[in-house]
């Protein structure tokens, strides 16, 4: 899943509830820092791993 792909999130709000526009997706993207970026990829690199994927 990408920020590109929310349109189809908000085309089901009875599964996914209030999605955020696009813009708002990408507005903190510029502020994620080196440390935060690692962290990040830490916590999908788990659930992935639960997830089995």
């Amino acid at each position: 899943m990408a920020i590109t792909d929310l349109a189809l999130l908000r085309d089901e709000p009875e599964v996914f509830g209030p999605v955020a526009s696009s813009p708002t997706a990408w507005r903190p993207l510029p502020g994620i820092d080196p440390a935060a970026l690692g962290a990040l990829r830490a916590a999908r690199a788990t659930a992935r791993e639960i997830a089995g994927l």
